[in-house]
Formats: structure tokens, sequence, C-alpha cells
């Protein structure tokens, strides 16, 4: 290599090869195909996304409904020991001094179905214990 040349880099070394070898014209033609199939596949996504998006809006609107749903039905202990006047930690004390075993929901066993007989027996208890509470005050 002369002293005046130029250091080529890894960039124009592969340019220079893919010039004398030809394949630069084979590449552009690759790169055109590409772009052509994803200008497709954009105009696919886009007919397709009205629908899709229908379905997901509807879809969206169902889960809400069934979480609210849901949501109504469960009691917590919270809701439970705000219903009574008290924390849920003097709550769960009261339960479990009353025996008051159940079946839990989600993992939590301070969770009633609020149609459930399990729940109308333990606010019945409870409310026997605050007149009992209030009596003798």
């Amino acid at each position: 290599m002369a002293k005046n040349e130029k250091k080529l880099g890894t960039e124009e070394l592969k340019e220079r090869a893919k010039v004398e070898l030809g394949l630069e014209d084979e590449e552009k033609k690759e790169t055109e195909e590409k772009k052509g199939e994803e200008n497709m596949s954009n105009k696919q996504k886009q007919t397709k996304k009205g629908t899709t998006a229908k379905k997901q809006t509807e879809q969206k609107q169902t889960k809400e409904k069934k979480a609210t749903k849901s949501e109504k039905q469960i009691i917590t202990a919270t809701k439970l020991a705000e219903e009574f006047e008290m924390t849920p930690k003097v709550l769960r004390r009261k339960l479990r001094a009353m025996d008051e075993c159940h079946k839990p929901i989600d993992g939590s066993p301070y969770q009633w179905y609020e149609d459930s007989g399990e729940l109308k027996n333990i606010r019945e208890k409870l409310q026997q214990q605050k007149e009992r509470r209030n009596q003798i005050r």
C-alpha cells in the first residue's frame, strides 16, 4: 500500500467487493421486493384494523362488565369492617374467635360473596356483638 492511499473502512471495502462481484443490483431488487411486501402487509393490516378494533373494544367492554359484577359481588374484610365501624384487624380477630371457617375466595379467607349465607350469619353475629357492646355502655 502506498503512503498516499487512504485506509478504507470495512463498509467501503464491502461496497467495493459488491461492485466487483455484481451483487449490488441483486441486493437493490431484494430490498425493493421487501418494501413492497411490507407495504402490502400494512395495507392488509389497515383493512383488518377496523374489524379487529371493533372486536377488541367489544371484548374490553365485556371484561369490564364482568369485572364490575365480580367486584360488586365480593365483600372483603375491609368493607365489612367499615360497615361495623372497626378496623380490619379487629374484625379478623373477632372472626377467628367466632370460629367462622369458610372456603377462601381468590386465595383470601376474608372474602365472601354478597349473597352468601355465610356472610349473612357473620353480619348477624357481628350485629349482636355490637348491640351488646352498646348496651353495656
